[in-house]
């Protein structure tokens, strides 16, 4: 896996934006990160001939408020809405949002979760959250600020259903609950570029190529 130490370099400098709270592409090892996101972002500036300066962000909403002014390129799901501010690469990786639900909740899908109306609880700006506002009946969706102060909602009983990336709800199960089998929605990740990193687009879409023939 790739790892490196979280610190500020100055010369020749590719600012990197990682969203913690997505742990199926980024998460940490002490002082480091690891995962797939920061075995490509290395690559990326292996080719671009860059050095590397994780900049940290703990949610997806900061994340992209951060474009341009905090990061030159960073990991994040695709959303066309963002392509006035982000261009994309190809696709890295796909991941499936599901549900965390209490035992006492009968419904063991995520169309009957939905078709319920049941309170659920989610992350404003996450990927997730975009795709649940579409498909599910006005006011059924509790927001949080971010994933983490949903979790904390639901530890509260705040709601019986909890909205996230499957590996985030895995670990983050408490007793008495389960990670529904199937997905509402899946989820493209890919790099984005700000204003100023689009000319490193080819360098990019190299790198992900790259990782995805090592993956197979």
């Amino acid at each position: 896996m790739g790892r490196y130490p979280m610190t500020a370099l100055s010369d020749k400098v590719l600012r990197v934006g990682f969203n913690t709270n997505n742990r199926a592409i980024v998460d940490r090892s002490g002082d480091r990160l690891v995962g797939p996101a920061p075995r490509l972002a290395e690559e990326i500036c292996k080719l671009a001939g860059l050095i590397l300066r994780p900049v940290i962000f703990e949610n997806a909403r900061r994340l992209v408020e951060g474009a341009a002014s905090e990061w030159d390129i960073a990991f994040l799901a695709v959303d066309p809405s963002r392509s006035d501010r982000i261009e994309f690469s190809a696709p890295y990786l796909e991941i499936e949002a599901t549900f965390l639900c209490r035992s006492t909740v009968t419904e063991r899908s995520c169309a009957d979760i939905i078709a319920s109306g049941q309170k659920i609880l989610s992350a404003t700006g996450a990927s997730y959250d975009n795709r649940l506002s579409k498909v599910t009946n006005p006011g059924s969706v509790i927001s949080a600020r971010s994933p983490a102060e949903a979790l904390a909602y639901f530890r509260d009983g705040r709601a019986d259903v909890l909205a996230g990336i499957r590996s985030t709800l895995e670990r983050d199960a408490l007793p008495d609950t389960a990670v529904l089998s199937d997905a509402f929605s899946t989820i493209s990740q890919a790099v984005g570029l700000s204003s100023q990193a689009r000319h490193l687009l080819p360098q990019v879409n190299q790198a992900v190529a790259n990782f995805l023939q090592t993956a197979r």
